[in-house]
């Protein structure tokens, strides 16, 4: 649930990425990867509470972030149909389970704010 500028062979591209608890992987926007020629390197069954199975594709991709850019985080991505946004940016990421098992994720409904975190081993 933030927003940030994503560089690629398309140019910048504003949007949104959405933490989502209830599903297992993480995804990308089809038409996204697509623009920004990320490999394809598989399929998967895709099931969701409103709707039946359908393939997608999977894309390999990367997760870069303000300050830790030296340590991108590479994740295979569900090729989904976000379709939605927020303040004019589309959602182009959708953030599972599977990025979140190995971090910290605190939300503050009264502040309506939440806090990400997680440690970065650097090599020495």
């Amino acid at each position: 649930m933030g927003g940030g500028a994503n560089r690629g062979p398309g140019g910048p591209l504003d949007g949104w990425a959405l933490v989502d608890t209830g599903a297992k992987l993480s995804g990308i926007d089809k038409a996204v990867a697509l623009r920004f020629g990320l490999p394809q390197v598989g399929a998967a069954e895709l099931r969701t509470p409103a709707s039946l199975p359908e393939n997608v594709p999977v894309f390999q991709g990367r997760f870069l972030f303000p300050g830790l850019s030296e340590h991108p985080l590479s994740r295979r991505l569900l090729g989904l149909r976000l379709g939605y946004g927020h303040a004019g940016l589309p959602v182009i990421i959708l953030l599972g389970r599977d990025f979140l098992a190995d971090k910290r994720f605190v939300y503050d409904g009264n502040r309506g704010e939440f806090k990400l975190s997680w440690e970065v081993a650097v090599a020495q």
